[in-house]
């Protein structure tokens, strides 16, 4: 019985990381637009430490 409980609690797991892996997908796109204009600092940083990044 305790062996069928253990494989649920595992999957129980996976479902939830899951589940935070839809969220953070759904926040990363909501800001795709305001972070757009923060990929072009990065470059400008990599470009500023000699481009060795």
């Amino acid at each position: 019985m305790p062996d069928t409980t253990q494989p649920e609690q595992g999957n129980r797991a996976a479902r939830r990381a899951r589940k935070r892996g839809k969220q953070d997908q759904n926040t990363h796109f909501a800001l795709p637009q305001q972070r757009v204009p923060v990929v072009q600092p990065r470059q400008f940083a990599m470009r500023r430490r000699g481009g060795s990044a």
